[in-house]
């Protein structure tokens, strides 16, 4: 991931209708959302692209410094999809707390998923990122994750 882009990797593409894994991280790693208003508006900016049909949200866990989504695309292209969710979590987030100099680090890293077990295992990776950083001893114990499917 080139943290100077905010396009996609060399080599990767974007199709209406591909599932993705993505992580965005905070700009200097800054735990912006340990903050839980902060962290509810990530996963409030997320269930509404879902609902505007814009995405197809499948799993979203937000860390203290970034977040895993994994989701389906509608018509919209993966930079146009993640523009708009990083602009309105950063100004959200910056007017609520007073943070300047933006939320987000530049770009962010993108895995296609190609069949249904993948889509299960990149689910599973994304749930279990508050297990493996010690933040609860089971993902449903952490407040800030959501899964379409009953885990």
């Amino acid at each position: 991931m080139s943290s100077s882009s905010c396009k996609l990797r060399t080599g990767r593409t974007s199709e209406s209708g591909g599932y993705y894994l993505l992580t965005s991280c905070c700009r200097d790693r800054i735990a912006f959302f340990s903050d839980p208003e902060s962290a509810r508006t990530v996963l409030g900016s997320a269930h509404w692209l879902d609902q505007q049909r814009i995405i197809d949200l499948m799993a979203i866990v937000v860390m203290p410094d970034h977040v895993h989504l994994v989701l389906g695309l509608g018509e919209s292209l993966l930079p146009e999809v993640m523009h708009r969710f990083k602009s309105y979590t950063s100004h959200a987030i910056a007017k609520a707390t007073g943070a300047d100099g933006g939320i987000w680090q530049r770009g962010y890293h993108d895995r296609g998923i190609g069949d249904e077990s993948a889509l299960r295992a990149q689910m599973e990776y994304c749930l279990l990122n508050p297990v493996r950083a010690g933040l609860a001893e089971n993902f449903r114990d952490y407040a800030y994750w959501w899964c379409r499917w009953e885990v």
